[in-house]
């Protein structure tokens, strides 16, 4: 099955009549690229081709009806309703029977009359419109192709594509394409009959059959419970992540403005006045060096001259005060002994000669008449201030100079700065933040709740899990003990055994062919090892880990069997209960994985998941994929496109923005690709389609 052509007419920004023709001549070419912008009218174009095929059933109404109208009067081009005009949309699908090719053409139009839509659907083949009867049998042909439960398979929105596992409705999405695509649909329904049968003809068991329907209401109703606490825990965290989006543009907006604290308001001033204090130090010094040191810098030359005029003075004094004593009589007799101890023969008047040689040494600076007339104190201090003033670093006046200069071209950054700054709406930002705060508490408060709830409903559907299947069997067991003549007794003892053995091997194959798919797809080698499908097909993503059994034994004789199937999963369990019987030391669990994976990595399992049911389909539907890459990652796109789209089978087309499929991605898919488009939204608000072209230009592909 291949779409050939779509037409669309009034529909969204889609003005007038619009024509998209694929090229399906070539089977190597399977790919479709459309690309456009946000709001260029990916989306649209993609509801359209449902519309179009289903009708009121894409919608998941059973007949056309008010609800239906609303919807299509949503998608409905604006100024065409004001105009009471009509709108349409047109697919020709090439499908095979088996023996020929056919194209079957789908035409859904609508005619505006007021508030009032009325809807006309016409089917032709080959040309030709079919009558009533032969229409309605294709429309229930094409419904068992692909069932409303396939939407979401063949149809699906990147954005969205993590809800066909990780929605509110658990695993029923996955449930319904599963027994779609192993054409195990109608078997419940068979089965459900037999036991309806058997449990009438049934006189004995009453309490084994009562005990069965009581586990399986009782499980049902455990299941409800956990589907709405998924449903209330992610509407919880929905409205935090809505109340952090409001605090982030809160933050924004009063940034924007020039919205600053208080705090910070205040620190500007005290850096303002530290910087003033800076400055005021600065300046005071080098008034000091100015009033002090400089003038004697300028000087340098006569403070020279004037510490030797000290120096010379100061040796004049000594000499005076030697001359004044030397010639006395306790000096000659200190020079006499100092000569006799010496052995020095005192004769020819040597004590006078050596006094007058002194006297005539110190006469020599007699001549040297005192300016200064200082004393010893004086001498000291204005030497030590000499010296001080020639080590002076004349460079310490640039230092401080370079630094005022430095400092107020501080103070002018923060000036400025607060002259775009306001603290008026201060007071009125802070509530408002405190407001959404306090709500954010209490939403995590029930948040927490919820969650601890969702586990103990988990942990109690575990162990009702296990009653149920100990009911079935014990149910199972009194079925064989019924009489021989008890037909549907026997018959649904061999449905049952045949729907074990038809399920087991198409889980074991979704499950062996997801361990292959995810591999090839994600970059982290340690997130998880592979999936389990359990009998409700609930999909339950494990990581192996090693277990000592001796540990294990401990923690089920400690917190019993409810706690350890909480923490490893039922399935886990079953496992270590088949095996602490032989004689092993450690065992290998798939334990179940209870983290939260990232939005990312949803859609990678998604895709792995997707890959996995695939190979379990005959038929050759098209997919058809908006926003491929809405929450992948660089890193993983080549990959994505290399190893799932590239591997699907049938027609892909892919409706993408100009930040997804371009560039080196556009090259990797280039060899698949028949047709290529794209949707430019113009300057008068409509969007026209744009044949062999695409983002970066002309992209022509030999057809």
């Amino acid at each position: 099955m291949k779409i050939k052509t779509i037409k669309i007419k009034n529909i969204g920004p889609y003005i007038g009549k619009n024509k998209i023709s694929f090229d399906i001549s070539d089977k190597s070419k399977r790919m479709v690229l459309i690309g456009g912008k946000n709001g260029a009218g990916k989306t649209t174009l993609f509801n359209a081709i449902k519309i179009c095929l289903y009708g009121c059933v894409a919608y998941g109404y059973e007949a056309n009806n008010t609800k239906y109208y609303e919807e299509i009067e949503k998608i409905i081009n604006a100024n065409e309703k004001l105009q009471n005009g009509t709108a349409e949309v047109s697919i020709e699908l090439l499908l095979d029977d088996g023996k020929d090719n056919h194209i079957y053409k789908f035409d859904r139009g609508w005619k505006i009359k007021g508030k009032k839509i009325s809807e006309n659907f016409k089917l032709s083949k080959d040309g030709e419109f079919v009558s009533e009867t032969e229409k309605s049998d294709f429309e229930s042909f094409l419904l068992q192709i692909i069932p409303p439960n396939l939407f979401r398979f063949y149809f699906f929105d990147g954005e969205k594509i993590s809800d066909f596992v990780f929605n509110s409705n658990k695993n029923s999405d996955f449930k319904e394409a599963f027994l779609k695509l192993c054409n195990l649909d109608t078997m419940d329904i068979i089965r459900e009959n037999f036991r309806r049968i058997s449990r009438v003809k049934s006189k004995g068991g009453a309490n084994i059959s009562k005990e069965y329907d009581k586990c399986v209401a009782d499980d049902n109703l455990l299941s409800e419970r956990i589907i709405s606490a998924e449903d209330e825990y992610k509407e919880v965290s929905n409205e935090i992540a809505v109340i952090d989006d409001k605090l982030a543009a809160l933050e924004k907006k009063y940034a924007k403005t020039g919205g600053i604290s208080k705090k910070e308001w205040r620190s500007m001033e005290e850096r303002i006045a530290k910087e003033e204090i800076r400055r005021g130090n600065n300046r005071k010094w080098l008034k000091d060096i100015a009033n002090n040191v400089l003038p004697f810098i300028i000087l340098r030359t006569q403070l020279e001259e004037l510490q030797k005029q000290i120096e010379v003075e100061h040796k004049a004094q000594i000499d005076v005060n030697v001359k004044n004593t030397i010639d006395t009589p306790p000096i000659k007799y200190i020079i006499e002994n100092v000569l006799q101890n010496a052995g020095v023969e005192l004769s020819g008047n040597i004590t006078e000669k050596i006094i007058d040689d002194i006297i005539d040494y110190t006469s020599k600076t007699a001549a040297i008449k005192p300016i200064l007339n200082l004393s010893d104190l004086d001498r000291y201090e204005l030497n030590s201030k000499i010296n001080s003033l020639n080590s002076f670093d004349v460079e310490r006046i640039k230092t401080a100079t370079d630094d005022i200069e430095a400092s107020l071209k501080h103070v002018k950054r923060i000036r400025k700065k607060m002259e775009c700054s306001s603290v008026e709406n201060y007071e009125a930002y802070l509530q408002a933040k405190s407001d959404l705060n306090e709500k954010k508490a209490e939403k995590t408060v029930n948040l927490v709740k919820i969650d601890s709830e969702l586990q103990k409903y988990r942990a109690d559907k575990a162990v009702s899990s296990s009653k149920l299947a100990k009911a079935k069997s014990d149910y199972e067991i009194l079925l064989k003990k019924q009489s021989i003549d008890d037909i549907s007794a026997r018959a649904l003892l061999a449905f049952d055994e045949l729907q074990s053995i038809l399920y087991e091997k198409s889980i074991k194959q979704v499950e062996q062919s997801f361990q292959e798919f995810f591999g090839l797809l994600i970059n982290k080698s340690d997130l998880i090892d592979g999936i389990h499908i359990d009998n409700n097909l609930n999909v339950l993503p494990y990581k192996n880990k090693v277990y000592k059994v001796e540990n294990l034994k401990k923690m089920l004789d400690k917190s019993g069997s409810e706690y350890l199937i909480a923490q490893i999963g039922m399935h886990a369990y079953e496992i270590m209960q088949s095996k602490m019987t032989s004689c092993v030391n450690e065992i290998v669990l798939p334990v179940e994985v209870k983290q939260q994976l990232s939005a990312g990595e949803k859609q990678i399992f998604i895709m792995a998941l997707y890959q996995a049911l695939s190979q379990l389909n005959k038929i050759d539907v098209p997919y058809i994929v908006d926003t491929p890459f809405a929450r992948i990652d660089k890193e993983h796109r080549e990959k994505i496109l290399e190893k799932f789209f590239k591997k699907l089978n049938g027609q892909i087309i892919i409706l993408s923005t100009d930040e997804e499929i371009v560039g080196d991605y556009q090259n990797v898919i280039s060899d698949v690709v028949s047709n290529t488009f794209v949707l430019n939204h113009t300057s008068k608000g409509n969007t026209e389609i744009l044949e062999d072209i695409y983002f970066g230009g002309n992209m022509r592909y030999d057809k």
